[in-house]
């Protein structure tokens, strides 16, 4: 009787981390926004390295697929450019 033994290799994913004392993320793009503010050095590890240093992901890297984007408050939603701009200018009167 012969036994094949088949050995899946699991490549870890390689995550960029902050090396700043406040980081508390890792993140899937080295481009983040959430890494625009790092002010040490970025970091290439795998992803179960960064978590074993008590790091989370990224909200803004790992963000659920599907979800709608959440609108800043203070702010409108964008007009279509179908939508007719009108504005009623009033007349000057000559003297």
């Amino acid at each position: 009787m012969i036994m094949v033994l088949s050995i899946a290799l699991v490549r870890s994913e390689e995550v960029y981390v902050c090396t700043g004392a406040s980081s508390k993320c890792y993140h899937k793009e080295l481009v983040c926004f959430g890494l625009k503010g790092c002010n040490k050095a970025i970091e290439k590890m795998d992803k179960k390295d960064a978590q074993s240093k008590g790091k989370r992901a990224c909200k803004i890297c790992y963000k659920k697929t599907g979800s709608k984007p959440r609108q800043k408050k203070g702010t409108t939603k964008k007009r279509r450019s179908e939508d007719p701009i009108i504005m009623e200018i009033p007349e000057i009167e000559k003297k």
